[in-house]
């Protein structure tokens, strides 16, 4: 790799720092699972919450709007992220008023609304961040912005770690949600004062709005696009026994919250540096480095029904959290091949001259590849254990480590539901494998031009002038 530029630098940081700020209120709605599984919300219920997370996979509705418009004096990326940085602290601060009463009195879907809105907010810093990027750093250095959008997160959804670590038993999520909501008010003002904006919007006007939706649909309709979204959508489809679903079985399991609280915080500098080592083999033909790392991680996801099968004895021994970073580590190389491979190739393929939008659309269909597995996992999982009856204070045996496990007394036995959704994304998984390996690898192979809209509109003109052109026979007639 070439010494890299002060401008790839000085890129590097500005989309890193903004990365950062998403990951903090990811961190915060992050926390909402585990302290609805404290409150006594069921799994079906979680399924309903989950679909807060789906503005990531829907922000290409307004993506154009936010990649074009601009406000005048005040600049162009700036407002944007203001208005959704306040936007964001104002519904973090309401969240805290109602949370609870709407947990009490089942309004679970009022409660997914309202964190829908402000992960829809977090969206329009993403959309500028997407469009920025390819502009921000060259060409040899813009496929590792999916290393600085991972590293970014990373950091900021430390505010994760922090609540179950320090806060859950001592302040609760309630007053957390106000500390959150202050910190970002505060930082919203910082930035409206101190930071300036020099960005202008080539397009400055809703006409170019109508373009860059007409060009969605011009680019939806190019044949490698078309592959390449069939492939977003259904790639994630033998990983869905992993992240929420995993999570809250576990906690059945009687693992504790700080549990997960301790292995994310090992995970996360583990995560940044095998995402930091992965950056040489996403940079080129990073596709083929899907197709190494998609079957090992495949493996390992639907394998964690294994370590769920153990989790009580493990906890009543004390190594559970050991155990737990150990099945991280093995399998997080492998999540990174298949996660930063895809990203750097989308970085690879992107259009600077359809600004963010080309990403937006690309990241949107990769997303909701990932939510739309979840979500049905949940709702499946929690129907088929629509009728399971578990003691509330079975687990408080193993509080201090003091407790003993006995398989006898246990009352989790037999098939477990995870089990079943282990075996059927192996099988699913395998499949689609099988069936896309080679299309991949055409993908891989395919010319840039031929993702893009220039070659297109290339072919659209050489048309027109071969119709516009006069047939020799005219000419000659003309002549004599």
């Amino acid at each position: 790799m070439s010494k890299i530029k002060n401008e790839d630098i000085k890129g590097s940081i500005i989309v890193l720092t903004l990365y950062i700020l998403q990951g903090l209120a990811l961190g915060v709605v992050g926390c909402v699972p585990l302290v609805l599984n404290s409150m006594g919300v069921e799994m079906e219920d979680q399924a309903i919450f989950s679909l807060a997370m789906w503005p990531f996979s829907i922000k290409i509705l307004w993506a154009p709007i936010v990649d074009s418009i601009s406000f005048g004096k005040f600049g162009w990326r700036k407002p944007w992220i203001i208005l959704a940085q306040m936007t964001v602290g104002l519904l973090f601060f309401a969240a805290s008023l109602g949370f609870e009463s709407f947990v009490e009195n089942g309004q679970i879907a009022l409660l997914t609304g309202m964190y829908f809105l402000i992960i829809g907010m977090v969206t329009v810093q993403d959309i500028s961040v997407d469009g920025w990027a390819c502009s921000l750093l060259s060409q040899e250095y813009v496929g590792m912005t999916a290393n600085l959008q991972l590293g970014g997160q990373l950091i900021g959804a430390f505010s994760w770690n922090i609540y179950f670590s320090f806060l859950d038993e001592t302040i609760g999520y309630v007053l957390f949600l106000k500390y959150v909501s202050l910190i970002y008010l505060i930082t919203t003002v910082l930035v409206l004062i101190f930071v300036k904006d020099t960005s202008v919007s080539e397009n400055n006007s809703w006409k170019s709005v109508a373009v860059s939706y007409t060009n969605i649909f011009k680019l939806l309709s190019l044949r490698p696009i078309i592959w390449l979204v069939i492939f977003c959508l259904t790639s994630k489809v033998g990983f869905a026994p992993h992240g929420e679903a995993l999570m809250l079985k576990m906690r059945a399991r009687c693992v504790e919250k700080k549990i997960f609280s301790k292995v994310s915080f090992v995970m996360k500098f583990f995560n940044i540096a095998t995402a930091a080592a992965m950056v040489k083999f996403t940079r080129k033909r990073s596709l083929i480095t899907f197709l190494y790392a998609y079957p090992f991680y495949m493996l390992a996801t639907c394998c964690s029904g294994f370590m769920l099968m153990y989790a009580e004895q493990l906890v009543a021994n004390g190594s559970i959290t050991w155990t737990i970073i150990g099945v991280n580590m093995a399998s997080l190389l492998a999540h990174h091949g298949v996660y930063l491979s895809s990203q750097g190739f989308f970085f690879y393929i992107a259009d600077e001259s359809m600004g963010g939008v080309y990403m937006t659309l690309l990241n949107s269909m990769y997303n909701m590849g990932g939510v739309w597995v979840e979500t049905v996992s949940l709702k499946t999982l929690g129907f088929i254990d629509r009728d399971l009856e578990l003691d509330k204070d079975y687990c408080d045996k193993y509080e201090n480590g003091s407790g003993v496990y006995d398989p006898n007394e246990t009352q989790f036995t037999g098939w477990d539901s995870y089990y079943s959704l282990c075996i059927f994304s192996l099988v699913v998984g395998t499949i689609w494998y099988a069936l896309f390996f080679n299309k991949i690898k055409e993908l891989q192979d395919t010319p840039v031009e031929e993702f893009r809209l220039e070659k297109q509109k290339k072919e659209e003109t050489l048309l027109s002038d071969e119709k516009e052109k006069p047939s020799e026979d005219i000419v000659s007639a003309q002549t004599s």
